[in-house]
């Protein structure tokens, strides 16, 4: 559920979430309920023409957005920056650029 932060919040901008609990109207779990949440926002916000990245970066929320928002080409160039500046893989591996198919 989502409350509007101008209405039922102290002052400032807040979104408040919270899922069913198994055994009160739901037999899913809160992760999976989470991550169908996330991925409609993250299509809305894709084919909408908008960062999917914000003020954190990527990390793996994201990551298998990344295509999406800079396609295949801009993946590439990611991956080609990160083999030269980290040939060993050591910096943050797994984090930015999505797994190769």
């Amino acid at each position: 559920m989502l409350s509007d932060p101008w209405r039922t919040s102290a002052p400032g901008p807040r979104t408040q979430s919270g899922a069913r609990r198994p055994g009160r109207g739901s037999t899913e779990d809160a992760v999976g309920q989470w991550q169908r949440a996330k991925d409609a926002a993250c299509a809305v916000i894709v084919a909408s023409g908008a960062t999917i990245t914000h003020h954190h970066a990527v990390g793996t929320d994201h990551r298998d957005w990344m295509t999406a928002e800079v396609g295949e080409r801009g993946v590439a160039v990611l991956r080609a920056v990160k083999a030269t500046l980290d040939p060993t893989g050591v910096m943050n591996p797994g984090k930015l650029i999505p797994s190769e198919a």
